[in-house]
């Protein structure tokens, strides 16, 4: 991975420059630069050196040198691509994957983005058309950002470089804010500030003669056919899971893997042991608290792995403002620390590429909201309302907390505010989407009216009311499709890029090191899609095609293994001066200061966190985080 920016139309002293140092932790090896001053036209690149680690140093050029390319991420299938393009008379002058992206497009032009496979945002700039070309990969791997000021054009890997310039102003975005505390993270195409936005995934943008243009290339709905009939065999999705844990592997520096012991990470791992041994593999922990470490041990020695690991402890929070400052939007889960840490641990290890299991939840149905969401579907369909009401409700709200704990895998109690939550699933007949959306959100509808200031409130109603945002008219069934395919559509289009996709880019990124997905190959999405529901989940079962098709090359524990939540036990190191330390940050002096929220619903939730810790100290961290964003990018 790298960092890329530039501008089209700007003329600011040394911008580029500017722009190309807060990217220093993406790539730490190189700086290259490209600069046009009669089209006023800037490419930067910084570069963290995978391939070609002596020849490919960016900005890279064409042979006449009349289009040039800034490249962040990888394109795995390059050495296929490359010998097409020698045979059609293209000359490379590097031994670097990206330089095939230049002559493809030559060949291609913006179509060329069809044929690559691999994660990538890049920028190019075609000098005799004068138009800057942007992509980014299918699934929103490698970000992208941008923004328009009249004729003026600016792009970034990470909105920090976007800010240096002058032009650009640090206004905060209260509708991306009130997003941010419904989902802890903020959807694309919106970010904290106005005016700036996320390229979203699939998709590329034009700058030409002044205007932009935005078009998608890869659709994620239509690549489902629910209408005909598919026979899944399971030998070719593990032959292109194979293919697609091999690619990821093309390196000129050490390849590592993050293990949990779960069936994502220990397939993995199993695939890579039949390419590099002993594989490097790394596995995080908690000082108080369940973990993964004893089954991610296991699976060390089952495959011979040369394993290490790191403890978190609770001194580790004071590391939390400098972390905050990687994220260009801040992040509301206390996880971004184990994965800083870990992914610090494997750059101290000598490593330069991690592979991980993430994707595979998204596209197997494997949380738990998937699980249960899905049943409460079904048992909404096929429970009569008359027995809902009379029978099924009445005897619910006489379960007790610690039963209802039974059913979700976290340490934390879901406690008496997630007791109301879930049971207010089982009231809601005629709109049932609404609570969906409400059961999910970190912060309800009810609570923002509490927290909000007055002034905030109706701001951000006004605006949702002005451009008619309603979230949950997305969990609603279309084109036939399931509730569960709706949810999974759900996450793959904003869950995964915007949450697990940017804190693993940016907790990498933040140590110099390349994370890839092996799960995420184009191919093995658009297979996966097809799959009808009781593939997913099926008696109390899920990921059942995964479990089926790793059954021959798994240890049988692993591919029964349920999935452990990968949980931040925030409520055990709630003590000493972490508790002193957010009581500081969540002051009525700092929470006045800011204007946006009245402090006495703070308070409140710091008080009875004990009664609901799962959520109230969701609810908690999202707040401390936001406040060292606040204060990394606004102050």
């Amino acid at each position: 991975m790298c960092g890329i920016c530039g501008f089209v139309g700007v003329d600011e002293n040394n911008l580029l420059d500017r722009m190309i140092e807060p990217l220093d932790h993406r790539g730490p090896d190189s700086k290259g630069k490209y600069s046009n001053k009669k089209f006023q036209v800037g490419l930067g690149h910084s570069r963290l050196s995978i391939i070609d680690l002596k020849g490919g140093n960016q900005p890279l050029f064409n042979e006449d040198k009349s289009i040039c390319l800034v490249c962040n991420g990888m394109i795995y299938n390059f050495k296929e691509l490359k010998n097409e393009l020698k045979n059609k008379g293209h000359i490379f002058y590097t031994q670097t994957d990206s330089e095939v992206i230049l002559h493809l497009y030559e060949e291609k032009g913006e179509k060329c983005v069809d044929s690559f496979n691999g994660k990538f945002a890049f920028a190019l700039w075609d000098e005799r058309k004068k138009k800057l070309f942007i992509a980014r990969d299918r699934l929103g791997i490698c970000p992208l950002y941008y923004t328009v000021l009249n004729k003026s054009f600016l792009f970034a890997s990470e909105i920090k470089a976007i800010l240096r310039s002058s032009l650009v102003k640090r206004d905060p975005d209260f509708l991306s804010l009130d997003s941010y505390l419904t989902f802890r993270y903020v959807p694309g195409p919106g970010t904290m500030f106005k005016g700036i936005f996320e390229l979203l995934p699939g998709c590329v943008l034009i700058h030409q003669n002044g205007t932009v243009k935005l078009n998608r290339y890869w659709d994620i709905r239509k690549k489902t056919d629910n209408n005909s009939v598919h026979i899944y065999q399971e030998k070719e999705y593990y032959e292109m899971l194979v293919d697609s844990v091999h690619k990821r592997l093309l390196s000129d520096v050490p390849v590592g893997m993050y293990l949990s012991g779960g069936i994502d990470s220990t397939a993995i791992l199993s695939l890579m042991n039949n390419f590099v041994k002993p594989v490097n593999t790394f596995s995080v922990g908690f000082e108080s608290g369940p973990d993964e470490l004893a089954q991610a041990r296991e699976m060390s020695l089952f495959y011979k792995t040369r394993h290490q690991e790191v403890i978190v402890k609770q001194e580790e929070f004071q590391l939390l403002p400098r972390i905050v400052k990687f994220l260009d939007s801040p992040l509301g889960d206390a996880i971004i620390i184990p994965l800083y840490c870990l992914s610090k641990l494997a750059k101290q290890a000598g490593v330069g590429v991690i592979l991980t299991g993430d994707g595979a939840d998204e596209l197997w149905g494997g949380y738990i909201h998937h699980f249960v969401l899905n049943y409460l579907e079904l048992y909404k369909k096929s429970v009569p309302d008359f027995v809902q009401v009379n029978l099924v409700n009445k005897f619910m709200q006489l379960i007790p907390v610690k039963l209802l704990d039974f059913f979700f895998p976290y340490p934390a109690s879901l406690g008496h505010e997630g007791r109301k939550r879930f049971l207010g699933y089982f009231g809601a007949f005629e709109n049932r989407e609404r609570f969906y959306f409400e059961l999910l959100s970190l912060f309800t509808s009810e609570d923002k009216k509490k927290l909000y200031t007055k002034e905030l409130f109706e701001e951000v109603e006004a605006s949702k009311k002005r451009l008619n945002i309603d979230f949950t008219k997305e969990l609603k069934n279309k084109n036939n499709n399931t509730f569960l395919q709706e949810l999974i559509f759900k996450d793959l289009t904003s869950w995964l890029p915007n949450n697990i996709l940017f804190k693993n880019d940016r907790m990498a990124m933040a140590n110099s090191i390349e994370s890839r997905m092996p799960f995420l190959d184009h191919r093995l999405v658009e297979f996966s899609l097809n799959l009808q529901d009781k593939d997913r989940i099926n008696k109390l079962v899920n990921k059942c095609f995964l479990r089926k098709v790793m059954k021959n090359y798994l240890p049988g524990k692993v591919v029964k293994r349920k999935k452990k939540a990968f949980y931040f036990p925030v409520d055990r190191y709630f003590k000493g001066k972490f508790k002193n330390n957010v009581e500081a940050v969540l002051s009525s002096t700092m929470t006045n200061q800011r204007g946006y929220f009245n402090y006495n619903f703070i308070e409140n939730i710091l008080k009875k966190r004990r009664n609901s810790p799962l959520i109230y100290d969701k609810q908690i961290m999202a707040l401390v985080i936001l406040e060292f964003w606040n204060q990394a990018f606004l102050d």
